[in-house]
C-alpha cells in the first residue's frame, strides 16, 4: 500500500491534525496488522520535524524496530529525508532509555515530571548557569523550597537542558535556551523540540504536541503502564505535562496575535 502525503498537505507538511491522521488511520493499523507500508512524500518539498514527529513517533515506541522494517519512505527530498532520520533516531532512544522487562518496558519515576511551570524550569537552568552546582545552592539562590527545586532540576534534565551528576551543569541544549528570549518564538522552538525529542515524554506522551491533545486519562494510563506509581500522581504528573503542551501553544497563538498587528 502507498500513502501519498502530497495528495494530503501539498509541497509543505506541517500540519499535525493532518499528521495524527495518517498516524491513526493509516500507520498503526498497517502496523498492527504487520502489513507493509510506503509513505511517499514525492513532490513534498518540506516536512517539519513535529510533522514527521506526530505521524510516526508512537509507531515507533509501539511497535519497535519492527516498525521500520513495515515502513517505507519514498520519495524524500534532503530536508525531508534528514527530519525522518532525526525523529527515528530520537525515537528509538526511547526503546534504549526504557528497555523492556517482563513486566513491560519501565520509566524511572523520577523521569515523569512534576514541574508544570516550564518559565521556572527555565529559570532553574539560567540559576545552575550563573554558578548553583547543587541542589542546596540553587535553593539558596532561587529562594525557592528544595522540593520544588528538585522537581525543576529533574525537568530540565529530562528536556535535555541540564546534567546532574556530578555536579549540576547546563548542557549545549540549556545554554542555547537561556540565550533565546523569553516568550520569544526561537524560546517556543527550542522548547517544542526539547519536548518532542525526550525518551521520557516521548514513552508516556508521544501525543502530547498533537494538534488533538491528549487527555490526562490517557496519559495516566501510560504512566501506570510505564511507571511505578498509582492512579492520582499518575494524573498529578499528567496534567504537568498537559500544563508543558498548554504553554507551548499558548506561546504561539501569543506570538502569532502580535504578528497579525503588525502585518495588517
Amino acid at each position: 500500500m502507498v500513502l501519498s502525503v502530497h495528495s494530503r498537505v501539498g509541497g509543505y507538511a506541517e500540519n499535525k491534525d493532518i499528521a495524527r491522521d495518517i498516524r491513526i488511520k493509516h500507520i498503526l493499523p498497517a502496523l498492527a496488522a504487520k502489513f507493509p507500508l510506503v509513505v511517499d512524500f514525492t513532490d513534498v518539498q518540506d516536512a517539519t520535524q513535529s510533522f514527521i514527529h506526530a505521524c510516526i513517533s508512537e509507531a515507533i515506541v509501539k511497535f519497535g524496530e519492527d516498525a521500520l522494517k513495515l515502513l517505507e519512505f519514498r520519495g524524500c527530498c534532503s530536508v525531508v529525508k534528514s527530519n525522518i532520520r532525526t525523529v527515528v533516531e530520537y525515537t528509538l532512544n526511547v526503546l534504549e532509555y526504557a528497555p523492556k522487562s517482563a513486566t513491560g518496558r519501565r520509566l524511572p519515576t523520577v523521569d515523569v515530571i512534576q514541574a508544570e511551570n516550564l518559565d521556572l524550569v527555565r529559570a532553574v537552568v539560567a540559576a545552575v548557569a550563573e554558578g548553583a552546582g547543587t541542589i542546596d545552592e540553587l535553593t539558596a539562590r532561587t529562594q525557592v523550597s528544595r522540593r520544588h527545586c528538585e522537581y525543576r532540576s529533574h525537568a530540565a534534565r529530562v528536556l535535555g537542558f541540564l546534567q546532574m551528576q556530578p555536579r549540576l551543569s547546563v548542557t549545549e541544549a540549556g545554554k542555547v535556551l537561556i540565550q533565546t528570549r523569553p516568550n520569544s518564538e526561537a524560546e517556543r522552538q527550542h522548547l517544542e523540540q526539547a519536548i518532542l525529542r525526550s525518551p521520557a515524554i516521548n514513552l508516556v506522551a508521544p501525543d502530547l504536541l498533537d494538534a488533538v491533545s491528549p487527555t490526562s486519562e490517557v496519559i495516566k494510563k501510560r504512566i501506570m503502564e510505564f511507571a511505578d506509581l498509582g492512579d492520582a500522581t499518575s494524573e498529578r504528573r499528567a496534567k504537568s505535562l498537559l500544563g508543558w503542551r498548554n504553554r507551548i501553544f499558548t506561546a504561539q497563538l501569543k506570538l502569532y496575535d502580535v504578528d497579525s498587528i503588525y502585518n495588517r
